[in-house]
Parts: structure tokens; sequence; C-alpha cells
């Protein structure tokens, strides 16, 4: 299994390269790649939806601008990984470990994260409605300008996160750590339609009174 991937993750890498006019787009969908060593390799741009990828070891994977639906990351390592302007609705990374993963302008709708080690991530203008966060690690976290409505970030530790210009609009925030550490200069907690914002000390008053 993993032979074959690799070769066609060669082919992968021709068709970036050729812009389209070499090699092949790696298309994969219902496959399983768990429990397996693929660290360092640039999935850009592939199509890999409901792509089981549990226990695997994802250090330094480049996955920019793929689509991710449903494909399910639990328990895998993925430092440094890029997810830059990907597409992962209905995914899971349960308990994953993601420590300084990239993934700006990225979409993880009705994602489940819960368990994961976010520590430095940066999801800066990520969609994470619905998202399942629940006792995640997001310390020194970068979610400027991510949008989180009705996500569930009980429990999360946020601590030394930057969270200004955050969509937390219903979103869950019960047994928050770290919130006196929190950085934002300003969120946002109406919905789409009649954005409410809110600065200063207002913003921590105001996630104070959703923690209990």
């Amino acid at each position: 299994m993993e032979k074959m991937i690799i070769e066609k993750l060669k082919l992968h890498k021709q068709w970036i390269e050729s812009l389209g006019q070499a090699g092949e787009q790696l298309v994969l969908d219902e496959f399983n790649l768990s429990d397996i060593d693929l660290s360092n390799h640039d999935f850009s741009n592939s199509i890999l939806t409901e792509v089981n990828f549990s226990n695997a070891l994802l250090n330094d994977v480049t996955f920019f601008g793929c689509n991710l639906a449903s494909s399910c990351f639990d328990n895998a390592l993925l430092h440094r990984a890029l997810f830059n302007k990907a597409e992962a609705d209905y995914a899971s990374f349960k308990n994953a470990d993601m420590q300084e993963v990239s993934a700006f302008k990225a979409s993880f709708p009705f994602t489940d994260l819960s368990d994961a080690n976010l520590s430095k991530v940066n999801f800066s203008r990520t969609i994470l409605n619905q998202a399942n966060l629940l006792q995640a690690n997001l310390s020194n976290a970068n979610l400027t300008d991510a949008t989180l409505e009705g996500a569930i970030l009980n429990g999360v530790n946020l601590e030394n996160a930057i969270l200004t210009g955050c969509r937390l609009y219903n979103t869950e925030m019960k047994g928050i750590i770290g919130i006196e550490s929190i950085i934002a200069e300003w969120i946002d907690v109406g919905p789409a339609t009649q954005p409410h914002k809110l600065t200063g000390d207002d913003v921590l008053s105001w996630i104070k009174s959703r923690i209990t």
C-alpha cells in the first residue's frame, strides 16, 4: 500500500510541476492510508475524500488546496502540516497532534477536532462553523478573523491565543482555560446578518459570561 501511494504521489508531483500537462492528479476516495509514514510529501490540490489517515505520520505534509471532505485523521501526527485553503468539511481530527499547523483560509465546518493538540496553529481567516473543538489545546494559536459560529469550545485551552476579529456567534465556551491571557482587540458575537462588535474590556467580560 505504501509503495503504491508513493508512486501515485510521484505522478501527482509531476502534475503539479507541469501545471497539469504531465503526470496525474491524485484522486482517492474511501482509501485506507492509516498507520503509515507519509511525512514531507506534497498532496497539494489533490482530492482525498473519505480517506482514512488515522494514526498516520504526516509531519510537514502539504495539503494546500486539497479536498479532504469526510476524511479521518484521528490520532495522526501532523506537526507543521500545511492546510492553507484546504476544504476539510466533516473531517475528523480527534486526538490528532497538530502543533504548528498552518490552515490559513481553510474550511473546517462540522469538523471534529476534539482533544486535538492545536498549539501554535494558524487558523487565521479559517471557517470553523459548527466544529467540535471539545477540550482541544489552542494555546498560542492564531485565530485572527476566524469564524466559529456554533462551534463547541468547551474545555478548550486558549492560553495566549489571538482571537482578534473572531466570529463567535452561538459558540459554546464552557470551562475555557487561559482566558486572562487571550489577545483580542475585538470580536464579533452577532449572526452574519447582524454583526455585534465588542472591543476592549467588553471582550473579556463577554467571554467570562459564557464559560460557566
